[in-house]
């Protein structure tokens, strides 16, 4: 591969969300997609509170809808005291629903608290919107005083901000196609709770059952004050604040304002909320409770919070080591790692020896090249015979990671079903009309009494679940196209743009999660036998990290 190939999708690339089905062909080819403009909700035409909503595309497609997509739109709210993780959950709910082909968007207030001291107003009509800049600026809207209880004149900002933001949810869900809505503020109070029900079901009616308040809850302040120093430097509030400890100092008093007047959600029977359908997460899933909660999605929300963790370990992804097939260009099948498959293995075992970690869990899929990849990394560890201070500098005898292989049936590559075992060139030679669909739509393109991409990312829903609540480092080795659908739900990608993505050759790709997003770092494992690893092959010259744009030409479906 060249310079500018890297494992990411074109800008131009279409947007629609749903399914995958996979394929791991290695013959290149000339590109056939037809790229199309991608429809942003960031675009002020189309969506006038772009500021303050996370960027969604809406697919062309609807009536592709996942089989999760319920007839009623659903509406989230966050409820609990800062700090505690709720716009981390939010986004995490906001890129597997969109994975999965259900369009959702995220509404935090406060940027709509940041976008009216800076521009104006966060959304509504422009007279409230000036009326509102103006109070605020009398005021310092990212200090911890503004969010104490007795300042009536903050409390009556913030309300209204509120309101702004379940303005432009419901018209999210009713006029842009919206499936799924998360206010993401802490509605800590009964009286804002009320608010909001009143104003969806009552005034919008919205079914009760449909608006769902997710509670977080952490009594760990340890963990609480872990979060704020690592996350809040980084907040819009603070911007201009280069002072970490007077960082750390404000907003730990804004949580103690915001502790005056906090309600926990009251759902025992002859309460106020106990017709409330809602979630409550104490200490990251220690304690998890439900009440009312009904329908397909929203019990998938329910199992995917129950397993997010609030720190992500090391995450590796790799295909695994080239194969016969792969020269060849043949699709499918279960051939055996070429020679250079085979040194790929043991390298890519003594690339994971150097990072040193005391364990590694290790998924592959069952078929022959994938375990053969792995098959270095099941050999036994054997105890360390020396003293560890007394290790020489070449690391000698410091090999004691532990290496957990586990064998996903899921994590096989897509089935090309009566074309497995042909080549690109034979398929357009002699099944024209295969050819055609693939070309028209990879994604969504079907093989005959085979998979599609889309059917793919169905299929990988239940590893997400388990990749989520992994503690542990991990490193995941399967094929090219189960590689393109898992990079494109951690970087918050249409799983359409997996058709697009470029998974190199005998490289690591390193992801790094955090709450603001994901970064992913390319690292090359030379298949020479003499080679160093910390050295870039002479041959290769990929990019280390990986950008919003591809090269313009294209490989081959599935490559």
């Amino acid at each position: 591969p060249s310079s500018s190939t890297s494992c990411c999708p074109s800008s131009s690339s279409s947007s629609v969300q749903q399914h995958a089905g996979t394929a791991a062909p290695t013959a290149r080819h000339p590109s056939f997609y037809q790229k199309t403009s991608l429809t942003s909700l960031h675009n002020r035409q189309s969506f006038r509170f772009s500021p303050t909503a996370t960027r969604v595309s809406v697919g062309t497609r609807a009536k592709q809808a996942s089989p999760e997509a319920d007839s009623q739109p659903l509406i989230i709210c966050m409820v609990g005291l800062p700090g505690r993780g709720k716009s981390y959950v939010s986004k995490r709910l906001i890129r597997f629903m969109n994975w999965k082909g259900i369009p959702a968007a995220l509404f935090n207030c406060g940027a709509y608290r940041r976008s009216s001291s800076s521009s104006g107003g966060g959304g509504g009509s422009s007279s409230s919107s000036s009326s509102s800049s103006s109070s605020s600026d009398a005021m310092d809207i990212t200090s911890a005083s503004f969010f104490d209880p007795s300042n009536t004149q903050a409390k009556q900002l913030r309300e209204k901000w509120a309101l702004e933001c379940m303005k432009d949810l419901y018209h999210w869900v009713r006029q842009m196609g919206g499936q799924v809505g998360i206010m993401d503020a802490t509605n800590h109070t009964k009286e804002r709770r009320a608010t909001i029900v009143d104003f969806f079901h009552n005034q919008k009616g919205v079914p009760l059952h449909r608006i769902i308040f997710l509670e977080i809850i952490c009594n760990d302040e340890g963990l609480i004050a872990r979060n704020v120093r690592e996350e809040k430097p980084s907040n819009g509030d603070y911007r201009n604040e280069a002072d970490l400890n007077k960082i750390f100092d404000d907003f730990m008093q804004r949580i103690k304002h915001y502790q005056k007047d906090y309600n926990e959600l009251d759902i025992l029977q002859g309460r106020d909320e106990q017709m409330y359908s809602c979630i409550k997460i104490t200490n990251v899933s220690e304690r998890v409770e439900l009440n009312r909660i009904h329908g397909s999605l929203p019990c998938h929300l329910v199992q995917f919070v129950m397993n997010l963790r609030t720190r992500a370990p090391p995450l590796y992804l790799a295909r695994h080591g080239e194969t016969i097939d792969n020269l060849s260009g043949v699709l499918g099948g279960d051939a055996c790692l070429a020679p250079q498959g085979l040194i790929y293995a043991t390298k890519l075992k003594q690339w994971f020896d150097a990072k040193a970690f005391d364990e590694v869990n290790v998924w592959t899929a069952s078929t022959t090249r994938c375990l053969q990849t792995v098959e270095p990394m099941t050999v036994a560890v054997e105890p360390m015979t020396v003293d560890p201070i007394t290790v020489n500098e070449n690391n000698e005898n410091k090999n004691t990671t532990m290496y957990n292989v586990r064998e996903w049936k899921l994590l096989e590559d897509i089935n090309y079903g009566l074309c497995d075992g042909m080549t690109y060139k034979d398929v357009k030679q002699t099944m024209p009309d295969v050819w055609k669909s693939l070309k028209n739509d990879e994604y969504f393109h079907t093989w005959p009494r085979g998979e599609s991409l889309y059917s793919l990312v169905m299929r990988l829903e239940h590893v997400l679940l388990e990749l989520e609540r992994n503690e542990k480092p991990l490193l995941i080795v399967a094929g090219p196209a189960v590689c393109r659908c898992l990079l494109t739900y951690l970087r918050d990608w249409s799983p359409e743009t997996s058709a697009k993505v470029k998974i190199p050759h005998s490289t690591v790709m390193e992801v790094k999660l955090d709450a603001k997003g994901s970064e992913v770092l390319l690292h090359p494992v030379s298949i020479e036998l003499l080679e160093d690893l910390s050295r870039t092959p002479s041959t290769c010259s990929f990019q280390n990290s990986l950008s919003n744009t591809t090269d313009s030409t294209d490989d081959s479906p599935g490559n």
